[in-house]
């Protein structure tokens, strides 16, 4: 075999080898990204975000979850939000102004909204 020939067979496998190594490494990323505590996670802090918004916001908001809530228990308190499934609980804090106050609790209901009234947010069924 001449040179020239074995030199684009060993490139051939080469191409090979990298788009293997880059599949098996997108397969493991979309595994982790679709896992249950990885939504989770994403969850919590968009109900903290929510939470904020409705502190910064003036005047009474009703704000629906975007998400399908019958696999959760979800409780918000004063400086707590939790999150809870069959498997994991998961926990987030923030910090309230003054003169906020903040409750409920809500488990294995489709839809759920925080809903601000005057000095005070709620967890409710939509």
């Amino acid at each position: 075999m001449n040179k020239r020939g074995a030199s684009i067979v060993v490139f051939i496998f080469e191409v090979l080898i990298v788009v293997g190594v880059i599949a098996a490494s997108m397969g493991a990323a979309n595994r982790m990204a679709d896992s249950e505590s990885t939504k989770q996670t994403q969850l919590i802090t968009n109900v903290k975000m929510m939470v904020d918004t409705l502190i910064s916001v003036p005047g009474d908001v009703v704000i629906e979850i975007p998400i399908n809530m019958t696999k959760y228990e979800l409780t918000i308190r004063e400086d707590l939000i939790e999150l809870n499934n069959e498997k994991r609980e998961i926990t987030a804090g923030y910090i309230l102004p003054a003169r906020m106050t903040a409750a409920g609790s809500e488990k294995n209901v489709e839809k759920v909204c925080l809903t601000k009234k005057k000095n005070f947010i709620s967890l409710s069924q939509c």
